[in-house]
């Protein structure tokens, strides 16, 4: 009688162990994945804090204070990130784009500091992965208020800054809302400027060449062609002479 009550409730018992084994596991692994996830925000706040420590300490120019404003912001929003199920909460962002678009716009009246323009666009990015944060209507509208800065920046800043830009474009063409995003702030404009330095090849590498002509091709794509429509003939014309010599030129090179 024994054997028989244990003989039909121990396959039972050992699968509900298994379960247990199982979950404990994946609970042991989402928990490596949270503590990971912590120390990660804690540097970056401990490293904002130090960056804002050091601005405080420095000149209170409008450049000075705008950077302030804007790490000051970066660190509430991680601080809140950090409280709070490590994900963004939206209104936090509004004060941090808002002193990106700030910094952008002085970005365009002055020069352009790579550390601020690399902090930026890491923001940005951090923003745009959080799909919660574009349900607002007051972020969908000062990311397309930033991103016609930032087309205007990218057209002007040297090849050598081009890196530090490409890859948040790149991240809005991701999304059809982004690439309308980018068509309506005339980047293919920007993108035709940018492209018709006949040196432009030898300033930057490979990979973001070819990221700017796959950013090219996906919005000309997008609008059937008709983004071409609001640049001058004189830019297009400038821009596919320079290309078709470049092509030519390495037909040239595969031939010998």
């Amino acid at each position: 009688m024994l054997w028989e009550v244990v003989s039909g409730d121990l396959p039972h018992f050992l699968g509900q162990v298994r379960e247990l084994q199982e979950s404990h596991a994946k609970a042991t692994k989402e928990l490596a994945l949270r503590e990971a996830r912590i120390l990660e925000l804690e540097k970056q706040v401990a490293g904002l804090q130090k960056d804002y420590l050091e601005l405080s300490l420095e000149s209170t120019s409008r450049e000075q204070d705008s950077r302030r404003r804007l790490l000051l912001s970066c660190i509430q929003a991680t601080t809140h990130a950090l409280a709070h199920g490590h994900q963004l909460n939206p209104t936090t962002q509004i004060p941090v784009l808002q002193a990106i678009d700030e910094f952008l716009q002085d970005m365009l009246d002055t020069d352009v500091d790579q550390k601020t323009l690399q902090s930026i666009t890491a923001t940005l990015g951090s923003l745009l992965h959080d799909p919660s944060c574009l349900l607002l209507p007051s972020i969908v509208a000062l990311v397309h208020t930033i991103f016609i800065k930032l087309t205007l920046v990218a057209a002007m800043i040297p090849a050598s800054l081009l890196p530090d830009v490409v890859p948040i474009f790149s991240l809005m063409t991701k999304s059809s809302w982004g690439t309308s995003v980018l068509v309506g702030c005339n980047f293919v404009g920007a993108l035709l400027a940018i492209m018709q330095s006949g040196t432009l090849q030898t300033k930057i590498s490979q990979p973001i060449y070819i990221a700017l002509l796959s950013l090219l091709q996906h919005l000309l794509d997008h609008t059937g062609y008709r983004a071409l429509n609001q640049q001058h003939h004189d830019d297009i014309f400038a821009f596919f002479k320079v290309y078709a010599r470049r092509l030519h030129e390495e037909f040239r090179k595969s031939q010998s």
